[in-house]
This record gives C-alpha cells, structure tokens and sequence, in this order.
C-alpha cells in the first residue's frame, strides 16, 4: 500500500501577492467582528461560547494571514511561511523591529484570542475585546509598513 505524502507547503488558494492576504485578513476581521455581533452580553459575558470561539478563532487567523503578506513583502517564499505559533516568534523577532511591540500584541492575540477565546471559551468581553484591539492594531500596523516599502 503507498503511503501518501502530507503537503506542507502553505499556499492559500486565490492569495497570490502580498496584497491579497492583506486584504483577505481584513475580511477575516471584519466577518470576526460581525459574528461576535451575533452573541447577547449579560453581566459583561458573551452568552454564546460557540459563537465567541468561532470568531475569536477568525480573528487570530486575520493576524497570521496578515503576517504572512508582511513576510511575503520581505522575500519569504509562500513555500517557507511560518506552520506553527513558534515559527511566527521567530520570523517576527527576526523580521519586525518595532521595539517589541508587534511581539507583544501578537502575544496577547495569542493569548486572549487563540487560547483563551477560541479553545478554553473564555468570554469576558473586556479580554475579547483587548484581543480584537491588538488584531486590528497589527493589521494596520503591517499594512502601513508594506505600504512604505512599496
């Protein structure tokens, strides 16, 4: 019996320039936002934890598409783009030199929206909101960079 081979390569259908993922993170965003619209708030809670997980969930995967199209902008080929949290680190202590600070939101939208959003259902919207906040600042933040390479 032949054993099939896993590809690896993370190469997104329909996303070809840096351009598109950055525009793609933005809708990812943006559908993240709307979804968490979708959810009622008592007592400062999502009442919701399927609806928070899947939007919290979009929204971390808005940040890694949008590092991605920074990181296409920086010579990486779609072939070597980060597969896992800790190669993300890496390629943005490598490549961001922005005094820490895309680290550390990247590390709080890990945190408040990969962690404890999406997996463990946290829903206090004071830590889902801090974690969409760091999104959107790191969206922005990269396509103004791109934006000044270009």
């Amino acid at each position: 019996m032949k054993k099939r081979e896993l590809n690896t390569t993370k190469v997104r259908r329909g996303l070809e320039s840096p351009e598109d993922y950055y525009r793609e993170a933005y809708r990812y965003y943006e559908d993240a936002r709307e979804r968490l619209r979708e959810t009622s708030v008592i007592h400062n809670r999502y009442q919701d934890p399927k609806v928070v997980s899947e939007a919290c969930g979009t929204c971390y995967l808005a940040v890694l598409l949008a590092l991605d199209g920074y990181l296409l902008t920086r010579g990486v080929s779609p072939s070597n783009l980060p597969k896992t949290t800790t190669e993300y680190w890496s390629s943005i202590k490598e490549r961001l030199a922005h005094n820490g600070k895309i680290q550390d939101a990247f590390n709080t939208a890990w945190e408040e929206l990969h962690v404890a959003g999406y997996y463990r259902g946290f829903s206090s919207v004071g830590m889902i909101k801090d974690g969409f906040q760091n999104a959107r600042w790191i969206l922005d933040t990269l396509s103004k960079i791109k934006q000044k390479r270009a």
